[in-house]
């Protein structure tokens, strides 16, 4: 049976968010995912923007203004954004409790075009589409663990302010640290999860990295996906996304503003999102006929830095063809030098005081490893490693048995390979923006 949720839209306020809360007969009922709204107060000293040009309608004049971005930070104009906006979450219970389970929870945050439907199997309206062996929340919840996915500030069912202004990296952020406090005071799922483990995608990892700048206490451990020290091999794929006005695009985001960006050349995010022979031809049909938006103010505060007052455990997984980390080739591992100078593994470097550093690469598998015949080892691969450090899910290390109807439909007969811990040093790459061919900025994947 598909893997269902409710939708139930509830706005909530910090003062009124047990009106989310979930009864323990809801909670227990692994199905049972529930669509809700969270409230939060945020403010970010974001970079000040020029908006888009009202005749930027051609993805080359979009290209063009995305462009200036390089120029424009160099300018080092800034100014306080502050607002209360509206989170879309889906929250998740665990299959079930167990004596001795810690209360830990897993943030999800999708990549740029995504939505928290990433985490979900897609998501996708075909009926006759099983997006079951894609989602990760079933796996979670089947592995013991609660999850809740959201769509961040400016995308999806969340609130959408000025996608120049207001719509940038430090702002998103400040509004995942208010989800986390939520989380962890017991305001959501009516649990204090005491650890919040960040899982990202792409540029979901590169804000959930960013916010553990800022607040080095909010992870109990940091999952980063579709993540590097350097996105500057990928300035090609961006050139072929097509970014237009998303109302140029789809009449779904007719009532956005135009700097609201979709992808127009279904081929160029199929090229820099899959690896050929090892998905369902159908996904990146459906996966371009739901894309989601990036917004233009996203690059001018991303900045790739390294995050040395983080003290958690971190992994690193990509896929092992993933066009916009490993770059040329498309295969991190006949990188030069090997895996062990790769960029998964040079990326070490960001996190110089993590506890531990593991990276792993998901097998036959483009950018969006949720999407391909190896999502569930992949899924598998990454729960072992929770387990191991945190033990509160399933599995041989965690304190309750694995279930045994974890999904494992459409799993290839390899494995991934082997964790390998990073070893020795590498110099910190901070993304040189200027550098990159015409200053386009490489940020909305």
């Amino acid at each position: 049976m598909p893997f269902t949720y409710r939708s139930t839209h509830v706005i909530a306020t910090l003062s009124a968010v047990a009106a989310l809360l979930l009864s323990p007969s809801r909670a227990a009922n692994p199905s049972q995912c529930q669509d809700i709204v969270l409230t939060v107060s945020a403010s970010g000293d974001n970079v000040v923007v020029p908006p888009l040009p009202s005749n930027a309608t051609t993805p080359a004049a979009v290209n063009d203004f995305l462009g200036t971005a390089t120029a424009n930070l160099a300018l080092n104009k800034s100014q306080i954004e502050s607002g209360t906006f509206n989170i879309s979450a889906r929250y998740c219970p665990a299959l079930s409790r167990c004596g001795g389970q810690k209360e830990v929870i897993e943030l999800l945050v999708h990549g740029g075009s995504y939505t928290k439907d990433y985490w979900s199997g897609g998501g996708f309206t075909n009926t006759s589409f099983n997006g079951d062996p894609y989602s990760w929340i079933k796996y979670a919840s089947e592995r013991n663990y609660a999850t809740l996915s959201i769509d961040e500030l400016g995308n999806g069912n969340s609130s959408h302010p000025d996608p120049a202004q207001d719509v940038q990296p430090l702002l998103e952020t400040e509004c995942i640290h208010s989800v986390v406090e939520q989380l962890k005071a017991g305001q959501i799922g009516n649990t204090a999860y005491s650890e919040v483990l960040f899982i990202g995608h792409s540029f979901g990892s590169q804000n959930l990295a960013r916010l553990t700048q800022n607040h080095p206490t909010d992870p109990a451990g940091l999952i980063l996906t579709g993540y590097s020290d350097d996105f500057s091999g990928n300035i090609p794929l961006q050139v072929n996304f097509g970014y237009l006005p998303g109302d140029l695009v789809s009449p779904r985001f007719a009532d956005l503003p135009g700097g609201y960006l979709a992808m127009s050349n279904r081929t160029g995010r199929s090229v820099a999102f899959y690896y050929n022979g090892s998905y369902d031809p159908i996904i990146p049909v459906l996966d371009f006929e739901t894309e989601g938006t990036v917004a233009i103010g996203e690059p001018f505060g991303n900045i790739l830095k390294p995050v040395p007052q983080y003290t958690g455990p971190v992994l690193l997984v990509s896929g092992d063809h993933d066009a916009v980390v490993c770059g040329t080739g498309h295969d991190c591992l006949t990188a030069p030098g090997g895996l062990t100078n790769s960029t998964v593994a040079r990326t070490s470097s960001f996190f110089p005081n993590a506890a531990s550093f593991a990276y792993n690469l998901a097998n036959s598998s483009g950018h969006s490893i949720n999407f391909h015949y190896s999502s569930q080892q992949t899924f598998g691969y990454i729960h072992d490693w929770i387990d191991a450090k945190f033990g509160g899910g399933g599995g041989s290390n965690g304190t309750c048995p694995k279930n045994s109807n974890t999904t494992t439909t459409n799993s290839p007969t390899t494995t991934p390979s082997t964790l390998v811990a990073a070893t020795g040093s590498a110099a910190i790459n901070v993304v040189n923006f200027g550098a990159m061919a015409a200053g386009l900025l490489v940020f909305l994947l």
